[in-house]
C-alpha cells in the first residue's frame, strides 16, 4: 500500500499520470497503466541509492533512460529492467560508450597491448627478444678445446620447414641517452581486437633489467629511471664500475705573476642532477594512449646495451564494475645510438 496523488483509476488500478509514495520510501512520479509504471516516469529508491528517469513498460525499465546506483551512472537503452542496446556507463573515472547486453558491456577489454602509433602490429609477439632475454641471464659456456684425433660432431638437424613459424611482431628499440620513441598503449579484447569504446582507465609504465644477483644468485629486477640525467647510475649493475670522484666544490686558483693568488671559492648553489622517476602514468581515451616522444621518457645514458623490459600496470582505483587488467611485460632492445 502507499499514497497516490493524481487522477485516473479503472478496474485494473492506477492509470494515467500520477505520483506514488511507498512505505519503504520509494517515490515514483509519472505514468501508470493497470496499476504499474508504464510510459515516462521518475523513480527514486532512497534505501538503495537508486534513481531512474526514463521509459517504463509494465513496471520495468524499458526504452531510453538514465539510471544511477551509488557511483555508477548509465545513460542509454533498457529492455526488461536491464541495460540493453547502445548506452554510456560511467564509474570510478572509467567511461564505456557502446553496446550493452543483459546489463554488461559487449566489448570488455581483457588485456593491454603496445604497438607503433602508425600501424596495428603489436610489439607483444617479439619471441626473439624474449629468447635473448633468457640467454642474457645464463652464462655463456666456453668452447671446449678439440683434442687431437677427436671426431667432429655432426651439426644439429635443421628445423622442419614444413611447420610454419609463429608470426613475429616488430621489435621495440630504445637508444641510450635518447627519448623512448612514441608508441601507443591500447586496450584489446580476448581475441586481441582493439577496444575503442572505453576511456578513463589509468596505467603506470616502468622499465627494468632482469639479472641474476651476484650475492644470492636469485633473479632480481633492477629499476630504470626515466629522465635520469646522471652519467653514472647507482643501480646494482653499475656497482662493479669505478664511481667518479665527487666534486670538491673548490675552484683551482689561477697563478699569475702580476696579481696575488685568489682564495678558493665554494659552489654552494650547484643544482643537483635530476635522477629521473621510476614510473610514468597515463590514461586511455577511446581505448588508446600515446607514451614516449618526450624528454620525460629519456633513456639514461649510463645504461649498458641489452634486453630490458617495459611493464604496464593497471592503476585504476575503485573499479568494482570494471575489472582490473593484468600486467603487460614486453622485452625491448636497448642499444647505443647509431654513429
Amino acid at each position: 500500500s502507499g499514497t497516490r496523488h493524481g487522477q485516473g483509476w479503472n478496474e485494473n488500478g492506477y492509470s494515467g499520470h500520477g505520483e506514488l509514495k511507498l512505505p519503504s520510501g520509494d517515490h515514483y512520479v509519472g505514468n501508470f497503466l493497470a496499476h504499474r509504471f508504464h510510459g515516462i516516469g521518475r523513480l527514486a529508491k532512497p534505501g538503495s541509492g537508486e534513481h531512474y528517469n526514463g521509459g517504463f513498460e509494465q513496471g520495468r525499465f524499458h526504452g531510453h533512460g538514465v539510471w544511477s546506483n551509488g557511483g555508477f551512472q548509465y545513460d542509454g537503452q533498457f529492455a526488461d529492467d536491464l541495460m540493453q542496446g547502445q548506452g554510456t556507463g560511467q564509474e570510478s573515472g572509467i567511461t564505456y560508450c557502446g553496446a550493452w547486453a543483459r546489463g554488461t558491456p559487449v566489448r570488455c577489454p581483457a588485456a593491454w597491448d603496445l604497438h607503433p602509433p602508425d600501424c596495428v602490429e603489436s610489439y607483444v609477439p617479439a619471441d626473439s627478444l624474449r629468447e635473448e632475454a633468457r640467454e642474457q641471464l645464463e652464462p655463456r659456456p666456453s668452447k671446449p678445446e678439440k683434442k687431437k684425433g677427436e671426431k667432429k660432431l655432426s651439426a644439429a638437424p635443421k628445423d622442419d620447414l614444413s611447420v610454419p613459424p609463429r608470426p613475429q611482431g616488430p621489435e621495440l628499440e630504445l637508444y641510450i641517452g635518447r627519448e623512448l620513441p612514441q608508441v601507443a598503449v591500447r586496450l584489446i579484447d580476448v581475441e586481441r581486437v582493439p577496444v575503442q569504446e572505453e576511456s578513463g582507465r589509468s596505467f603506470a609504465v616502468t622499465m627494468y633489467l632482469e639479472r641474476v644477483s651476484l650475492v644470492e644468485g636469485e633473479l632480481e629486477q633492477v629499476a630504470v629511471r626515466f629522465g635520469d640525467l646522471r652519467r653514472v647510475g647507482d643501480e646494482p649493475h653499475d656497482s662493479g664500475k669505478a664511481s667518479p670522484k665527487e666534486p670538491s666544490g673548490k675552484v683551482s686558483p689561477v697563478k699569475s705573476r702580476s696579481s696575488p693568488q685568489p682564495t678558493a671559492l665554494r659552489c654552494e648553489d650547484e643544482v643537483p642532477v635530476f635522477e629521473g622517476v621510476e614510473s610514468i602514468t597515463g590514461t586511455v581515451e577511446g581505448g588508446v594512449a600515446l607514451i614516449g616522444g618526450h624528454e620525460a621518457w629519456l633513456v639514461p645514458a649510463h645504461l649498458e646495451p641489452g634486453i630490458y623490459w617495459l611493464r604496464i600496470v593497471d592503476i585504476t582505483v575503485g573499479c568494482d564494475r570494471w575489472p582490473k587488467l593484468g600486467h603487460l611485460q614486453i622485452p625491448v632492445r636497448v642499444k647505443l645510438p647509431d654513429g
